[in-house]
């Protein structure tokens, strides 16, 4: 899902666009669809002049935070909610 505001994890400055409950099945995983899904996220954030993509990420799964890392995210901060401990991630578009 993408949204243009998200003020549970951001501060809302009009400057980003939100990605939330990126997922994709397991049978697809060698099929580079979280690739493509971001680009897409990409493109609408230029579409709509926007100059950043922001997701939240759970912090104890290393491996999806590295794979934010791996597509150009960098790690904004941190945070929780509930349970939910989170990174908070940006790409600069």
């Amino acid at each position: 899902m993408i949204k243009f505001n998200d003020e549970n994890y951001w501060k809302n400055d009009n400057k980003a666009i939100y990605i939330h409950h990126l997922a994709s099945k397991l049978d697809v995983s060698g099929e580079k669809v979280g690739n493509m899904l971001l680009n897409y996220a990409n493109k609408l954030a230029l579409k709509h002049k926007k100059e950043y993509v922001r997701l939240d990420c759970k912090k104890s799964n290393p491996k999806l935070n590295e794979y934010y890392k791996r597509n150009g995210f960098c790690e904004k901060g941190t945070g929780k909610i509930g349970n939910y401990e989170y990174n908070l991630w940006e790409k600069k578009i």
